[in-house]
């Protein structure tokens, strides 16, 4: 192949990502805007307006009215209105565009990790149709945070692979916005954070990894324990948020082992529909036999190498998603799957049939659950 060729080749296929890219964003805002808002009054947007209202107004969670979560969302959506107007249309355009910009994310994601063009995209189609903006049919409190959060396990994978200190600041910044919007996620990325730098990376660089991680969490934290202490509202921000949050939940379930068990309880005892949540544990478990296996029974370093990396990426999504189920108290919300991917994934790379019948079950698969998305969007129902 000469020099000409190789890079035609390579132009080519730059040119066709940012098609596809351009296509997912594209596909993704148009699904998003026109399916979301279909009911007279969305589920959870009045009291989403009236804490924007207030915010808009000057008014501050927690002193003057209250917030069960950390402001991000109502902070962002008073911005919108100041820009944009006190309308409904920003914030359509808004989470219609963060869908969007998430699926490209995703796909870039999934190529770097040397995933096909084709599974890539099915992939990022499995990821739409679960999008809780897509098929709950409004943006509600755990959109923001959720999205804050896949980017967080993108920064975090590339920390991993070494690819310079940045990734490791990066991820601070993203699980600090994570905080931001809803204090449990966001709590659960930093210390996995932590965690994961300090027993994963072996690198000599691991302290300032580490170091670089917290300082970035902090630069986004930091401020708004900041604000609250000049209004001299801190004691009520940490009322609300934690305390007020957590002796809720457990009057609730009696302990702090019922509260943080209440996923399980809700499968085991729950009465309607929990089938996601049987779905849920058996992916996961699935998953993890697989890579288990794998990292046993492999005899080239790499290929352990990198099933301990899908290890990781297994335990951390799985992590940050029931750390979104108990603050939920078990119950079944439909942002409990964007990252079933991840396992979903694992699943694919790890499961011992041959390529095109891996293929073939993908794309029944999405095609099945984008079209359950679509029918239950249009529909006006909401799936719990």
């Amino acid at each position: 192949m000469t020099p000409d060729t190789a890079q035609s080749g390579q132009k080519s296929s730059q040119f066709l990502t940012w098609g596809v890219s351009l296509a997912i964003f594209s596909a993704a805002f148009a699904a998003t805007h026109f399916i979301a808002f279909k009911r007279d009054v969305p589920i959870d947007l009045p009291p989403l307006i009236d804490r924007t209202f207030r915010m808009f107004h000057g008014q501050l969670p927690y002193r003057d009215f209250y917030c069960p979560t950390t402001p991000g969302t109502y902070l962002v959506q008073a911005f919108l209105w100041k820009m944009f107007g006190a309308t409904v249309e920003p914030m359509k355009i808004y989470i219609a565009a963060l869908n969007g910009i998430l699926g490209v994310l995703l796909f870039g994601f999934l190529r770097r990790l040397k995933v096909a063009a084709l599974p890539s995209l099915l992939f990022t189609l499995l990821f739409l149709a679960w999008s809780p903006n897509t098929l709950m049919s409004h943006p509600w409190y755990d959109s923001d945070a959720s999205a804050c959060a896949l980017v967080f396990l993108f920064c975090l994978h590339r920390a991993l692979k070494e690819e310079g200190l940045h990734w490791s600041l990066l991820a601070g910044v993203f699980s600090g916005l994570a905080f931001q919007f809803k204090q449990n996620v966001g709590m659960a990325c930093v210390l996995l954070l932590a965690a994961v730098l300090l027993f994963e990376l072996r690198n000599k660089d691991r302290w300032k990894a580490l170091g670089l991680s917290l300082i970035g969490s902090a630069m986004i934290i930091a401020p708004l324990f900041a604000v609250y202490a000049a209004k001299g509202s801190l004691p009520d921000l940490l009322n609300w948020t934690f305390r007020y949050a957590s002796e809720s939940k457990l009057a609730r379930f009696g302990s702090t082992s019922g509260f943080v068990l209440s996923p399980l309880h809700s499968l085991l005892y729950a009465r309607g529909n929990n089938m996601f949540l049987w779905l849920w544990f058996a992916l996961y478990g699935l998953a993890t036999v697989l890579i288990e296996y794998r990292i046993f029974s492999a005899t080239d370093e790499e290929l352990k190498k990198d099933a301990r990396h899908w290890r990781l990426l297994n335990a951390v999504s799985f992590l940050v998603t029931y750390s979104l189920m108990i603050s939920n108290a078990g119950l079944v919300y439909q942002i409990h799957m964007i990252f079933l991917w991840v396992p979903i994934l694992s699943l694919y790379r790890y499961f011992p049939v041959g390529l095109k019948w891996k293929n073939s079950a993908l794309a029944l698969v999405v095609a099945a659950l984008v079209f359950q998305s679509l029918r239950i969007g249009f529909l006006r129902k909401r799936f719990t």
